[in-house]
């Protein structure tokens, strides 16, 4: 093809009219009026949802169309992710109750077994199992993964603990749940575990691990500035 006709046909092209376009339904318009005057004097009316602004719903069709993200508080649906067994020991005082020469991997044992056997699950179907501890050095793995094996729960059953203060053990129960919701895992154990009498004492800088306390409490080289500082003036 010469040179020509090549320029004739990419002209012919650039001329030509634009292919027709589906078209494309404009989304619902939302009204928002500004915040009346008696509303921001702490006077809402019953009419006014929102403090700030108030924007009308969609239309009942567009309402219609809309995925449902949530199911109603008190019915039931198939991606539920229910608690089946719920197990405790007891609880006594520290450094002098009836656990306080009970080492806390024997406390998880027992709640182990009795939970597996309490939902009549075999512990080779769970999924994983989840503790949370905030009071020994590193969130108490090693000793829970022992637990969770003489409990009877195989060793390939995953294992992982979290250390998040005092909502340790309700984070275990929420992160088992995210797992099965998002299809990870079918089911699985989650816990909590704290030993007051053999944990250490948390403000203890003892029981804590390797850190730089000096720079914790008192500031990245604060000492230093101040011992430069004194000496200056002497």
């Amino acid at each position: 093809m010469s040179s020509a006709s090549r320029l004739e046909r990419l002209a012919a092209h650039l001329h030509a009219p634009p292919a027709a376009e589906a078209a494309v339904p404009a989304p619902p318009a939302l009204e928002v009026r500004p915040l009346p005057r008696e509303a921001a004097r702490g006077c809402f009316p019953p009419d006014l949802p929102n403090p700030r602004t108030h924007a009308t719903q969609r239309s009942p069709t567009a309402a219609a169309s809309q995925p449902a993200v949530f199911g109603k508080v008190g019915s039931k649906n198939a991606s539920d992710v229910v608690v089946v067994a719920a197990v405790r020991t007891a609880v006594t005082k520290a450094k002098k109750g009836a656990f306080k020469d009970t080492t806390p991997d024997e406390l998880l044992k027992a709640v182990f077994e009795a939970v597996v056997k309490k939902a009549g699950v075999a512990p080779e179907k769970l999924g994983e199992v989840v503790v949370g501890n905030v009071q020994t050095i590193g969130s108490y793995v090693t000793p829970g993964r022992a637990a969770q094996i003489r409990a009877g729960i195989p060793a390939e059953v995953p294992f992982r603990t979290l250390n998040q203060q005092c909502a340790s053990g309700l984070s275990a129960i929420a992160l088992l749940a995210a797992d099965i919701a998002t299809g990870a895992v079918e089911s699985g154990v989650a816990s909590g575990v704290e030993h007051m009498s053999t944990g250490g004492n948390p403000g203890d800088p003892s029981s804590l691990p390797p850190m730089n306390l000096g720079a914790i409490f008192v500031g990245s080289g604060s000492r230093a500035r101040r011992r430069a500082r004194t000496k200056e003036r002497s």
